[in-house]
């Protein structure tokens, strides 16, 4: 379930309690629910958000187990929201960069931002299920059913 939304239904995130919650930043609703479909098949509850605005305002409310964020976004630049995002969750908690552009380029940028990650775009689902184990968001075990 993509959760775009949350101010209408608050507690609608926590209707499964026990499945993380990741929040994805992408200003493409197709890459959204993309994302959406590939971690529910992880049993993971997807909030999405268009905007640095809405992620920002969604962290100060919630803490979610992983954060996905594209570094193109049309109000706020990648390294800024970065930084901003890092400042309002626990240092534990993972932000993984996904985007197209070379991470060779921008790596300690990123990494000196408070980066956990990165997943270049396109990605496969095998890559995204690995980079979402290797952060502790599921069982290294393979016993949560996952394909």
């Amino acid at each position: 379930m993509l959760i775009s939304q949350v101010e209408s239904d608050p507690v609608g995130i926590f209707r499964h309690a026990h499945r993380p919650i990741v929040l994805a930043v992408d200003d493409h609703e197709d890459s959204l629910l993309l994302l959406s479909c590939s971690l529910e098949l992880f049993d993971c509850e997807v909030v999405g958000k268009t905007s640095g605005s809405a992620a920002l305002a969604f962290v100060h409310l919630h803490q979610p187990a992983l954060i996905l964020l594209d570094l193109i976004m049309p109000d706020v630049q990648g390294i800024e929201l970065l930084q901003l995002l890092r400042a309002q969750v626990p240092v534990s908690t993972p932000i993984v960069a996904i985007s197209g552009m070379s991470v060779q380029e921008n790596r300690g940028r990123l990494l000196a931002a408070g980066c956990s990650d990165y997943l270049g775009k396109p990605y496969l689902l095998e890559d995204l299920e690995a980079m979402v184990r290797r952060w502790g968001i599921l069982p290294h075990d393979g016993s949560d059913g996952s394909v």
